[in-house]
């Protein structure tokens, strides 16, 4: 099949959508595998289409990062606050799981004639829920279960007091102190998750998640055996989410994924040194760096790209 041919770049409904391959070749595996047929004098490779997906790793992206971290008084710990909050959510866990947006359907079943066949009519629509669990290898000094355990006993709830602790810190205005709500999105954050093609350059699905919340701070546990070796840490955290995913979705993320200088990145060309100028540090510091700004300044919400 001529390359034009076999590739899509519209969906089913011929919108414009990410690059997938033609299905209307009819298959690889009918009566014999044709490996090729000339149709109009032009040569047609059908075995093009016999490539297969292959799964690739998600890119964590933080939208939005909760906004105890914005009121605190203290600027600077505030800022600090923030790049920990994206660093400890994107680039420190080991694994990153849970994604699911399958779509199946219920029926209701009634006789159809004597000899035991059923008619089924459909009755509900369904998608699989998205559980974010990320694994983390405690570090020396256990400043992941710090600060998991401050985002969890100061933003939503102390073991003792059982009201966050944020109020009893010097913040940046008293609207708290008047009465107003302590919302969701003081303590929650949103992020992005897309799983791109195996050139970085097309997203292959994404999943939008707001109300990003961990669900433990990780396993505190203390023992004596002086028979026995030290032992490292390794925490499964479950995560809070409402996610959406889709066409739209993707469509959105794609914009997001075309402004990251990912698709050329290389161990080739980018080497990884010690370097003690502090600027030059912190911008090289980021995984993955952007051809124009940060993808914090992408104005992704409820009301814009994602309901496009």
């Amino acid at each position: 099949m001529l390359l034009t041919d076999a590739i899509r770049k519209t969906n089913d409904l011929g919108v414009e959508s990410t690059p997938r391959l033609n299905l209307l070749d009819a298959g690889y595996d009918g009566f014999y595998p044709e490996l090729a047929k000339t149709i109009g004098g032009k040569n047609f490779e059908k075995w093009m289409n016999n490539a297969a997906y292959v799964s690739n790793n998600i890119i964590p992206i933080v939208v939005r990062t909760p906004k105890m971290f914005d009121v605190l008084a203290d600027a600077t710990l505030g800022a600090r606050l923030r790049n920990l909050y994206i660093a400890v959510m994107t680039h420190i866990p080991l694994t990153i799981t849970g994604f699911e947006a399958t779509v199946t359907l219920e029926t209701a079943e009634h006789r159809a004639g004597a000899a035991g066949e059923l008619h089924e009519e459909f009755t509900k629509a369904s998608r699989s829920r998205t559980r974010i669990t990320k694994t983390y290898v405690e570090k020396l000094g256990k400043p992941l279960n710090r600060f998991f355990d401050f985002i969890i006993r100061y933003g939503i709830k102390d073991p003792d007091t059982q009201s966050p602790l944020l109020t009893t810190l010097t913040l940046t205005d008293n609207s708290l102190e008047k009465g107003e709500l302590l919302t969701p999105d003081y303590y929650t954050g949103s992020i992005l998750y897309l799983e791109p093609d195996m050139i970085n350059k097309n997203v292959v699905e994404a999943y939008y998640c707001v109300n990003v919340a961990p669900k433990s701070a990780g396993e505190v546990v203390s023992k004596r055996d002086l028979g026995a070796g030290g032992e490292t840490k390794e925490y499964s955290i479950e995560f809070t989410s409402i996610t959406r995913s889709g066409e739209a979705i993707r469509r959105s993320t794609q914009l997001v994924l075309d402004r990251m200088s990912i698709f050329d990145k290389s161990p080739d060309k980018n080497e990884i040194v010690a370097i003690h100028d502090d600027e030059l540090a912190r911008s090289l510091s980021n995984e993955f760096s952007f051809n124009e700004e940060p993808v914090s300044a992408f104005e992704i919400n409820d009301n814009t790209a994602f309901n496009s």
